[in-house]
């Protein structure tokens, strides 16, 4: 990871004491900051200074916070499921 790196993890599910725990750890609590499900009036404060957004979902309906990313004019980093990609492309 790049020094100058940070990732925040947004969210919460079934593996987040598990990725909490890891991040732990490795040591890697200063670089990745972890406030899991914040309030929705929120997201664009966590959006605007982002570099990019990326979803590590495998599958999803239809990604509301992926094109609340791509409103705040964010690049997306994203796996090709249809759900992500069927609409959301071509927002």
């Amino acid at each position: 990871m790049h020094p100058s790196a940070r990732l925040i993890l947004l969210g919460d599910g079934p593996l987040e004491r598990e990725v909490r725990r890891l991040i732990r750890d490795l040591g890697l609590q200063d670089p990745i900051h972890t406030p899991g499900r914040v309030p929705y009036e929120s997201l664009p404060d966590y959006f605007r200074p982002a570099a990019a957004y990326v979803s590590a979902a495998v599958s999803d309906g239809t990604s509301v916070s992926l094109l609340e990313a791509m409103a705040c004019g964010l690049p997306v980093v994203a796996s090709n499921t249809f759900g992500t990609w069927n609409g959301s492309a071509r927002a």
